[in-house]
């Protein structure tokens, strides 16, 4: 499934970065930088573990429509969702910082959260990654519903703090 982006939003591939857009260089209280390039996400979703059980290749990612943000390993890309103030996360994880990917992860979402206020945070996971709907229950994320589709069952799961 390689080459393939998740479809769900319009891809600009210009490849200059695009990000991180209009909000400017987003960072923690501590001055530590949490929203990143598109150029700058790449590496979180190249690994060969990022992409087994994901149909998000690292040279589809899109420059346009898609925030960025990142924390000691873990990468979020959000984008709105299909309705007002609702947001889609997609998550990539560095293989140096499985085990520690909890924390990060919250504080991203956290950061998201304060920044652009959503109503929502949602996310589609294949029932067969099981690693990942265990990573989001950990993160607060709770099922809210379920997709049968000829190329299986999806988990679909939401998230507020």
């Amino acid at each position: 499934q390689a080459g393939r982006h998740c479809g769900c939003h319009s891809a600009n591939r210009r490849g200059d970065g695009g990000q991180p857009g209009p909000h400017g260089d987003q960072r923690y209280s501590d001055g530590s930088r949490v929203r990143i390039t598109v150029n700058e996400a790449r590496g979180y979703f190249a690994h060969v573990s990022q992409q087994a059980k994901s149909d998000i290749s690292p040279e589809d990612l899109p420059d346009d429509g898609v925030q960025y943000w990142a924390d000691s390993g873990v990468c979020v890309a959000l984008h709105n969702a299909m309705w007002p103030r609702v947001w889609m996360a997609h998550v990539a994880v560095n293989p140096a910082a499985w085990g520690q990917t909890k924390e990060p992860a919250l504080r991203i979402l956290r950061a998201f959260w304060q920044a652009e206020r959503p109503e929502l945070i949602v996310g589609w996971t294949s029932e067969s990654n099981r690693a990942a709907i265990a990573f989001a229950r950990r993160l607060g994320f709770t099922e809210y519903g379920r997709m049968d589709l000829p190329s299986g069952r999806v988990i679909c799961q939401e998230w507020r703090p």
